[in-house]
């Protein structure tokens, strides 16, 4: 078709049908008028027909390719941008009691914290794609006692964190929260459930009236146990000094205790039995046998391990101020029931008895003073009873003389009632927590 035939048709302003072999192309003749009139105007005048042409300027070609450039460029933002951006998952937290890998099929969780050797995991997990745990913290009563940033150090999607801490930094009685919290290396965050204990740490303190009576005298032990023991944060469930208190007495006291404390008379023969204060009002001696006080400890303890027992917690830590209660281990025997716990059952772990291996003189307001004076300042059973001995011997006025050979430490020589402990002597990072 020519292109005066094309004018001529164009001219009437409709669209137009252009065939071409068997295929029809629809045209706008109304645009093609346009580029057509121009054309003759400008062929009229001898100029180029691909400068001013509609259709072919350079002005329509360069938005023709700025507008395939836009589209080009859209495209391809789709198909780089689309796998970077976060993926659909989360982090899973969990807190479980003890060590490490932490899990319980029962899920149980302490009934009681007591002592200075208190151990929770968090269980963290990502199910982001990719994504690995970046940090994990957790928090004890509020306060932070395990804080362990992995990435970029480790590359792990799944981990347990142990956190260890000291009931003792807690008053007695009190409600302690634990929490735990994680992020991972896309962004996503998560919070384990809350689980709580109450903090059970008690003493009882026992002392024969004619030594105690005036709490300023030498003789004197439990002001000096009262006041250490109070600054552990123990709260004191029983102390009696009155003239006269029995076997009945001490027994019954035996009870609740965590931390147990006497100041009398002991024997030399087997098994050490104690001598109660009954005979200050009578003619006769009452003595309390290990094995008297062994029947108590278990019934007060009652079934299972140590946290998850049926009852009371285990004592903890023990000072028998008495004469020869120390070559033997009876009385370790009858107070550390069960010995064993469930964070470890192979020994006997921070609990300890203390006794004197000596006919030793009743100067309690300083040895024994000295004793609860050293564990109060985070000291181990062993450190404490070492000084006692020093200051024993200071006071009297003779040689020092082997601590070993002075008092004996049963069960975990490492025991420490104030602070973390630690399997040593080794004073923890955070004191009360690792």
């Amino acid at each position: 078709m020519g292109l005066d035939n094309r004018q001529n048709r164009m001219n009437h302003g409709h669209v137009s049908s252009i065939h071409s072999g068997n295929s029809d192309r629809l045209v706008d003749t109304r645009r093609m008028e346009t580029c057509s009139d121009r054309v003759g105007a400008y062929r009229r005048g001898g100029g180029s027909l691909r400068a001013l042409t509609g259709l072919c300027s350079a002005a329509a070609r360069r938005a023709a390719w700025l507008r395939f450039v836009v589209v080009a460029l859209a495209f391809g933002s789709l198909l780089i941008v689309a796998p970077i951006l976060p993926a659909a998952g989360a982090v899973e937290c969990k807190i479980w009691w003890g060590t490490v890998p932490g899990q319980d099929p029962l899920d149980r969780f302490p009934t009681y914290f007591s002592g200075t050797r208190v151990a929770v995991v968090a269980e963290v997990r990502t199910t982001t794609p990719g994504a690995f745990i970046y940090w994990v913290r957790v928090r004890v009563g509020g306060e932070q006692t395990k804080y362990v940033q992995l990435y970029p150090y480790v590359f792990l999607p799944y981990v347990y964190v142990q956190s260890r801490f000291a009931s003792t930094h807690f008053a007695d009685g009190t409600v302690v929260q634990v929490t735990a919290e994680a992020m991972d290396t896309m962004g996503q965050y998560g919070t384990a459930a809350p689980r709580s204990s109450t903090v059970y740490n008690k003493a009882t303190l026992y002392g024969r009236n004619e030594w105690e009576q005036n709490p300023s005298w030498v003789s004197a032990g439990v002001p000096a146990a009262r006041t250490n023991l109070t600054a552990m944060n123990h709260s004191i469930c029983a102390e009696n000094t009155t003239l006269g208190w029995t076997k009945a007495d001490i027994l019954a006291d035996l009870v609740a205790c965590t931390a147990f404390y006497v100041n009398t008379h002991g024997a030399c023969d087997e098994p050490h039995p104690l001598l109660s204060d009954y005979d200050e009002i009578s003619t006769l001696d009452e003595w309390i046998y290990p094995a008297e006080a062994y029947s108590v400890r278990g019934g007060a303890v009652g079934s299972g391990y140590p946290p998850f027992n049926t009852g009371s917690p285990p004592v903890n830590v023990a000072f028998l101020g008495a004469c020869w209660t120390g070559p033997k281990n009876c009385w370790a025997w009858a107070l550390l029931v069960p010995e064993y716990t469930a964070y470890n059952q192979n020994w006997c772990e921070n609990q300890c008895e203390v006794g004197w291996r000596i006919r030793n003189r009743a100067i309690a307001a300083i040895s024994d003073a000295t004793f609860w004076s050293a564990l109060s300042l985070g000291a181990t059973a062993h450190q404490a009873r070492d000084a006692a001995s020093d200051a024993y011997w200071d006071a009297i006025g003779e040689p020092r003389k082997d601590p070993r050979e002075t008092l004996s430490v049963w069960g975990d020589c490492y025991t420490r009632p104030w602070g973390l402990y630690t399997y040593g002597d080794t004073i923890a990072s955070g004191f009360w927590h690792d």
